[in-house]
């Protein structure tokens, strides 16, 4: 997106070496000075403003082994959230992204890789170079990077 002259670059990683890489590099190239050039998303970032969670409980028979090695079956509750719990989760996540700058579906597609416990690196930049740059930057630890 371009506002005001701004160009957002995103990355999205799926583990935490990687985003601490490309953070600290990015920190070192000088990207970070003001207070909210760099942003890292994460799903428990943004906990704070997910509803409470809806949970459907059901028991699934899990097998066991009895005494003398007989099999013995155990039941284990689990804990699951609804889809439309998971839809609201991420219409909120959604709306954040939408804060930051991210547009439509490119929000909602991250919205959706957040849920599933990916992380966002989001640089705002002032030009196409500083763009390029942090891009690259992402991309060399392992990003799927875009500008937007």
């Amino acid at each position: 997106m371009d506002l005001f002259g701004k160009k957002i670059v995103v990355g999205l990683f799926d583990n935490d070496e990687d985003v601490n890489q490309a953070v600290e590099t990015l920190q070192q190239r000088g990207f970070g000075e003001d207070d909210d050039e760099i942003q890292l998303v994460d799903e428990h970032r943004l906990a704070q403003e997910k509803p409470v969670p809806t949970r459907n409980q059901r028991i699934v028979a899990s097998p066991g082994m009895g005494s003398g090695g007989t099999a013995r079956g155990s039941a284990v509750l689990l804990d699951t959230a609804s889809d439309e719990q998971q839809r609201a989760n991420e219409t909120i996540i959604e709306n954040k992204l939408i804060d930051i700058g991210l547009e439509g579906e490119e929000a909602t597609f991250y919205a959706q890789q957040l849920s599933r416990g990916n992380k966002l690196v989001v640089v705002e930049v002032d030009d196409e170079d500083e763009a390029a740059e942090a891009l690259g930057i992402m991309k060399q630890a392992n990003a799927k990077a875009s500008i937007s």
